[in-house]
């Protein structure tokens, strides 16, 4: 990764780097068919079956790499679950308009939580009384430990593959600022987790990223307990507002590469 943004903006903003000649933008979004999954539950366990070894073990490489396949792209999109509808729209006008391509982790990987529920029913049920079903908690806090690993190693993976890192900053994610310091706070274990992680990710520069180049599209999440606020780690990003999105819009690019060179030029100095 070579940089990271710190995006404050809206849907009617991210609309105007849309071409006129399109349908809006939330018109489209809201004509996108449903789709519906085809991870039955028979499905999933075939498909753990297959990340077993020989010894009956599970293959945690394999495992990532079904459940969390890496893809190439620009831009590490961070978003809170709520706001969907401006990261869909936000990610469809960076490749319309400059040819961006954007990873959220939702759009490509499978839920978190239907893996650990298939690790869990098959390896965690204990015989109970009655007709629920009971599971062993400490082989339930180890699968958790164990699938959580696995993303946030996927995680670090893809971060550091994309040239840069987009944070959309929302009341949604940005819940609070915290009472002694003023500092962004955040009640999203996910949103802190990949602003921690991009604060620490190696930096490489954009042409070391750029003998590579397709196309995908991120945000997993998961039910947070009431009350755990984390510091959010910002300083780190460059301040991407309104202004400066319009302006970037302004600006003749030809491609991504060239688009982010000029989002660079343009974010150089304080905003």
């Amino acid at each position: 990764m070579y940089t990271a943004f710190n995006v404050s903006t809206n849907l009617a903003t991210v609309q105007q780097l849309e071409s006129p000649a399109s349908l809006s933008l939330l018109q489209e979004l809201t004509k996108r068919p449903l789709t519906a999954s085809a991870n039955t539950r028979s499905s999933i366990q075939q498909r753990i079956t297959s990340m077993l070894d020989p010894d009956g073990t599970i293959n945690a490489e394999r495992m990532r790499e079904d459940w969390f396949p890496e893809v190439k792209c620009n831009v590490f999109l961070s978003h809170a679950h709520a706001d969907k509808t401006l990261a869909d729209a936000f990610v469809r006008a960076l490749e319309r308009r400059f040819g961006i391509t954007c990873f959220v982790d939702a759009d490509v990987w499978g839920y978190i939580g239907t893996l650990q529920k298939a690790i869990d029913e098959r390896w965690s049920r204990k015989p109970g009384e009655g007709s629920g079903t009971l599971y062993d908690h400490k082989k339930v806090l180890s699968s958790s430990a164990h699938v959580h690993m696995m993303l946030m190693s996927a995680l670090a993976k893809m971060m550091d593959s994309c040239e840069c890192l987009m944070f959309l900053n929302t009341p949604a994610s940005v819940a609070v600022k915290d009472a002694t310091t003023g500092a962004s706070a955040t009640f999203s274990s996910w949103i802190y987790g990949e602003a921690a992680l991009s604060s620490i990710i190696r930096r490489r520069y954009p042409s070391e990223h750029r003998p590579r180049r397709v196309r995908a599209v991120v945000e997993s999440f998961e039910d947070e307990l009431p009350g755990v606020k984390y510091k959010l780690p910002l300083d780190h990003m460059r301040e991407l507002g309104n202004a400066k999105l319009l302006e970037w819009n302004r600006t003749p690019v030809n491609g991504a590469t060239s688009a982010l060179d000029a989002l660079y030029k343009l974010t150089d100095s304080p905003n």
